[in-house]
């Protein structure tokens, strides 16, 4: 899934969950002006979750290793 999928994917439920104070206008406006600084942190986000999911991987790998010698 490219960044720009996943914030279409999750914005919904963002918008959903905000307060009334902003109005659907105000959202859209800052969706549109800073879209390549949101896709921007999706993406490093993306990067986190997928490093964390390597190492989960690598450690029960060398756990499962380990005990069986």
């Amino acid at each position: 899934m490219t960044p720009a999928a996943a914030l279409d994917k999750v914005l919904p439920r963002w918008r959903a969950r905000l307060p009334p104070l902003y109005s659907p206008e105000f959202i859209d406006g800052f969706i549109r002006r800073d879209r390549a600084a949101l896709e921007t942190l999706v993406e490093r986000a993306m990067v986190i979750r997928r490093a964390k999911r390597i190492d989960r991987r690598r450690r029960a790998r060398r756990s499962g290793s380990s005990s069986s010698v």
